[in-house]
């Protein structure tokens, strides 16, 4: 496994001068069925039990943060709600009306990320890439 990237000149706003940047490169968007037919392989589900339960855990998800519920997944991640909101002068008139966005944030656990950091770096310039199976 490792982590695909691009070598991408950009300029700083104030000098002009370019610098060259790493950019993590995406292969592919994979969605719920390329994960499910992965998980498939490595259980004794079909990878349409699979994209399921998928289905079902993301509903869920969605339905207990509705009703105030912040998930916690394991020693992976956990999930909240947060809103941006205007300001009101007193008690009476804070009301969800003032609620500009609702945001969900995922915060992912330190085993996550720390995971992350270690990860392999390879230059997408020199590989051929294709479909991860």
């Amino acid at each position: 496994m490792a982590i695909l990237f691009n070598k991408v000149p950009r300029k700083a706003p104030k000098s002009q001068v370019a610098k060259f940047y790493v950019v993590p490169k995406m292969v592919k968007l994979a969605n719920l069925r390329d994960i499910s037919k992965r998980v498939a392989k490595n259980t004794t589900m079909s990878p349409q039990e699979v994209e399921m339960v998928l289905n079902s855990f993301v509903e869920e998800l969605q339905t207990m943060l509705l009703d105030s519920y912040s998930v916690r997944l394991g020693d992976w991640a956990s999930f909240h709600v947060t809103v941006n909101s205007a300001g009101s002068d007193t008690k009476k008139d804070c009301t969800p009306l003032l609620i500009k966005r609702v945001n969900v944030r995922c915060m992912f656990s330190d085993e996550f990320k720390e995971r992350m950091q270690h990860a392999e770096w390879v230059d997408a310039g020199k590989v051929h890439t294709t479909d991860p199976q």
